[in-house]
C-alpha cells in the first residue's frame, strides 16, 4: 500500500527529542571473596615482616632413665617472613565544559567518576591478592609489588606434573621472590581436594574457605561431600563467610566454597581466613591534582600488602581445570 500524500512521517522530521534514558547500566562482578573474608591491619613501611614458629614432631619414644643427666634439645630459630606493599591508582580528568553541560546520567561528575574508579581499584586488588605473583622490591624506576596468595603456598599443595612451589629470597625466610611454576593441567577431582585438606590438617591447619573460578566451582558442586542445602550468607552477620557459598563437609571440618572471577582460573585456594590479612600502608584516598588548564584532575589510590601468618594453615589445589 502507498502512503497517502502529505502524511507526516518520522523520517522527515528534525524537531524530535531524543529518547535517552537517564540511567547508566554497568554489569560487573563486584564480589570480592578473598578481601571480604580476611582481616586487615596496618603496615608502617613498604616492607613489612612477621615471624612464624612450629613445634617439634611428636616423639612417642621420649623417655628418661631415672636419675639420668639431660642434654639440650634442638631449639630452631623462628622463621622471618615478609612482603612488600603495592600502590595502585586511577587518574580522572574532566574538562570544565564536560562537567557543565547537561548529560544523561551522572557519569561526568567528579563524584561519580571517583566512585567508579574506587570500584575498579578493588577489582585490581582482588586479582592481585588471589594471584600467583612474586613480591618485587622497589628500586629506581621499579615499583614495589606485593606477593599474591598462590605464591605463598609452599607446604600443603597439590600440583600438576612439572609444577613447583614459589621460592623465597632467603631460602626458608624472606619474601616470595619467584612465583610458583605452573604445572600440567589435570581435571579437578574431589580426591585432590581431600588430599590438600588432609595436608592442612596434618600441619595443624583448619581451612574454612575454598575460592574457585566459576568453572571450577561448577565441577566442585558435583562432589559427594557438598551439603544438600545451599546458603546465601548476609554480609551483616559477623564471623561468617561473606558471599554465596556451598558447604563442603569433609573429613576434617566444613569448608565454604565460593566462586570468584578474580582467581587464576587454574588454582583452588583452600584458606584459613584467620591466617591472612591485608596490611594497609595507605587506605583508599583521593587527591586533587594541580590545574594545568581547563579541566579538573583527581587521583584515587591505595597502598597495601598481603600477609600470610603461616602458610601451613592453608593450601592450594593447583593446575586444575573443570572436569
Amino acid at each position: 500500500m502507498a502512503v497517502p500524500t502529505n502524511t507526516v512521517q518520522r523520517v522527515t522530521r528534525t524537531a524530535v527529542r531524543e529518547d535517552l534514558h537517564d540511567k547508566i547500566s554497568i554489569l560487573a562482578n563486584e564480589d570480592f571473596p578473598f578481601m571480604s573474608n580476611i582481616g586487615t591491619g596496618t603496615a608502617s613501611n613498604t616492607y613489612f615482616e612477621w615471624l612464624t614458629d612450629e613445634l617439634a614432631t611428636p616423639d612417642a619414644t621420649n623417655k628418661v632413665i631415672d636419675g639420668d643427666d639431660v642434654s639440650n634439645d634442638a631449639y630452631p630459630a623462628v622463621t622471618r617472613l615478609g612482603n612488600y606493599v603495592q600502590t595502585m591508582d586511577k587518574t580522572i580528568g574532566l574538562s570544565h565544559i564536560t562537567q557543565q553541560v547537561n548529560h544523561a546520567g551522572s557519569h561526568t561528575s567528579m563524584g561519580a567518576a571517583r566512585a567508579k574508579k574506587y570500584r575498579e581499584l578493588k577489582r585490581d586488588m582482588e586479582t592481585r591478592l588471589c594471584g600467583n605473583y612474586a613480591a618485587v622490591p622497589p628500586a629506581a624506576g621499579t615499583a614495589h609489588e606485593t606477593a599474591g596468595a598462590v605464591a605463598f603456598m609452599r607446604n600443603n599443595v597439590s600440583r600438576g606434573a612439572t609444577g613447583a612451589n614459589a621460592t623465597l629470597s632467603g631460602g626458608t625466610s624472606g619474601y616470595v621472590n619467584a612465583a610458583a611454576t605452573n604445572g600440567t593441567l589435570r581435571n579437578f577431582t574431589e580426591a585432590l581436594l581431600k588430599d590438600v585438606h588432609r595436608q592442612c590438617r596434618e600441619d595443624g591447619g583448619k581451612p574454612d574457605l575454598l575460592i574457585l573460578s566459576p568453572a571450577l566451582k561448577q565441577t566442585f558442586s558435583t562432589f559427594t561431600g557438598v551439603a544438600a542445602n545451599r546458603h546465601q550468607v548476609p554480609s551483616s552477620k559477623p564471623g561468617t563467610i561473606i558471599g554465596a557459598m556451598d558447604l563442603y563437609v569433609g573429613d576434617f571440618g566444613t569448608v565454604a566454597a565460593v566462586d570468584s572471577i578474580y582467581t587464576t582460573g587454574r588454582d583452588g585456594l583452600l584458606i584459613d581466613r584467620e591466617s591472612w590479612s591485608i596490611q594497609y600502608l595507605q587506605k583508599f584516598k583521593n587527591d586533587k591534582l594541580a590545574k594545568t588548564g581547563h579541566s579538573d584532575k583527581e587521583l584515587v589510590s591505595v597502598t597495601f600488602g598481603l600477609k600470610c601468618e603461616n602458610d601451613k594453615a592453608s593450601g592450594v589445589i593447583a593446575d586444575i581445570q573443570a572436569a
